[in-house]
């Protein structure tokens, strides 16, 4: 009897301590409480009665705490009745006036000090009304304070439940929708919630600590987040945003005024293809991901576009019928192909269907809005610029490895193709210091592509060489609303840089 006490009692003293002080102390206890019961059960007198009213009163007393504090914890997240704090209306404005003072470019560069984004997340948390929250301080923690390399956020949450408080950390992620926090352990009031057991939490905390409700109203794709002791740095391009060229653009032009002589753009060698839409019945297929290019913007049809003309182009070569699924997605970026749906459902495709060409364009959308910055438009060696640019390039060298490794894992029996990127600012137009600066930038992005997809066996295609000094006539730059977007002789060198790499 005494031995089943104890195993009782170790259960319970084994689980207060747990949320007490970890798991190492908690197998102590629990030790000790069963050790207890052996001992006394080999015992007999007052030590063995000793020894047994110890076990229950732990098991009672330990039942009890945990009991209350059980109730505390569910009281604490379903009261939603009470007052909440208000934001402060001075950093709250000033973080307003940041948010809608965002570029109004293809990219942006975001910094909240901690107390603007404590008071716009307490707006938030005033505004919804519902939830069971009085008020969330932050601490933003550096990679030096917090031992995380990109930082993370020290917070406490008052409920509105009478005075009781939930405090822990969080680290901040990218994901589809913009910014999130991934919770960990919780100490309410002095115990320890596992993260497992907080997802009540996590559901409350998470709703209220990012900035996406701000941030979709500007249309925003996050690259990239940055913490320090004080300041939330959040780098990123808007989705679908028409890049234009901007500053740089017109910098090119001036430079360019007094050129002679005319850019002519290469004869087509492959032509239109057959297929003037983004899909085609058949097997094999061949599967197309990738930005605005893949989706074909530039030409007023699909057939002009590099997907349906290399899709022509290797069935004839090959001699079979291949069927055709074009997933392009106008906006898209690295970020946006990782935690959105293009990436997902090219394997859900492979899963069911055979392939014999993937082919992939990714990277514009990261890098080129941002030469398109305030802080890129004038000097693309200014500290400004080149911190636009190594964030976007460190973010997409983490995004490329997990796109490339999952095409790699469902790919099959089919050759996946990367198509680098071309430098739209390389008119042809001659004497153009920044244009060069700008083939320099997309070079290293190039570069990193080509690294990651040589290491996974993954065929290059060259993009980028043959549109040099040409764009004034292979693309829309010099329209009367300038775009970067290839017309059908742009489409037509990348298709033939695709063909030429599956030969």
């Amino acid at each position: 009897m005494l031995v089943v006490l104890a195993l009782l009692a170790g259960t319970v003293v084994g689980a207060l301590v747990l949320l007490l002080a970890g798991p190492p102390l908690a197998a102590v206890a629990v030790i000790v409480m069963v050790a207890a019961g052996i001992a006394a059960q080999r015992t007999s007198g007052p030590p063995r009665r000793l020894i047994g009213l110890t076990l229950l009163v732990a098991l009672l007393a330990g039942g009890g705490f945990l009991a209350l504090t059980a109730l505390d914890l569910i009281d604490a997240v379903t009261t939603t009745t009470g007052e909440v704090e208000q934001a402060d209306a001075v950093q709250l404005a000033a973080a307003e006036d940041k948010l809608e003072g965002l570029d109004p470019a293809a990219s942006f560069r975001l910094e909240l000090t901690e107390p603007q984004l404590q008071a716009v997340i307490q707006d938030g948390i005033a505004a919804s009304g519902d939830l069971p929250i009085r008020r969330l301080d932050l601490d933003l923690r550096s990679p030096a304070t917090s031992g995380i390399p990109t930082g993370d956020v020290a917070f406490t949450t008052t409920f509105k439940s009478g005075d009781v408080q939930a405090s822990g950390s969080a680290v901040v992620t990218t994901t589809a929708d913009g910014v999130a926090l991934e919770l960990g352990d919780l100490d309410f009031g002095p115990v320890r919630v596992p993260a497992l057991a907080s997802d009540a939490v996590q559901e409350v905390v998470g709703a209220v600590t990012d900035l996406n409700a701000a941030l979709a109203d500007q249309q925003t794709v996050v690259q990239s987040i940055e913490i320090t002791d004080d300041l939330l740095v959040v780098v990123g391009v808007r989705a679908g945003q028409a890049l234009t060229g901007g500053e740089l653009l017109a910098a090119i032009r001036a430079q360019a005024e007094l050129a002679t002589g005319a850019v002519v753009a290469p004869p087509e060698v492959l032509g239109p293809g057959s297929v003037d839409g983004r899909q085609a019945p058949g097997d094999p297929v061949v599967l197309a991901l990738g930005d605005s290019l893949a989706a074909g913007v530039g030409v007023d049809r699909q057939a002009d576009g590099y997907v349906s003309r290399f899709h022509r182009a290797v069935s004839e070569r090959d001699g079979v019928p291949y069927g055709l699924e074009n997933l392009g997605e106008t906006g898209a970026t690295s970020t946006s192909l990782v935690t959105g749906q293009q990436l997902a459902q090219a394997e859900a495709i492979l899963a069911t269907r055979p392939a014999s060409y993937i082919t992939l364009n990714i990277g514009a959308n990261d890098l080129l809005g941002h030469l398109e910055s305030d802080d890129c438009g004038v000097d693309l060696a200014s500290p400004g610029c080149q911190d636009r640019v190594n964030r976007s390039l460190a973010t997409y060298r983490t995004n490329l490895t997990v796109i490339l490794d999952r095409l790699v894992a469902a790919r099959g029996a089919a050759q996946v193709v990367f198509l680098q990127i071309y430098d739209p600012f390389s008119l042809g137009l001659g004497g153009s210091d920044l244009a060069a600066e700008s083939s320099a930038i997309i070079s290293r992005l190039n570069g990193i592509a080509a690294e990651l997809a040589d290491a996974r066996g993954i065929v290059v295609a060259d993009g980028f060489t043959p549109l040099q000094n040409t764009t004034a006539a292979t693309t829309h730059m010099l329209d009367a609303v300038p775009d970067i977007h290839p017309n059908a002789a742009g489409y037509d060198v990348l298709a033939s840089a695709l063909v030429q790499a599956t030969q």
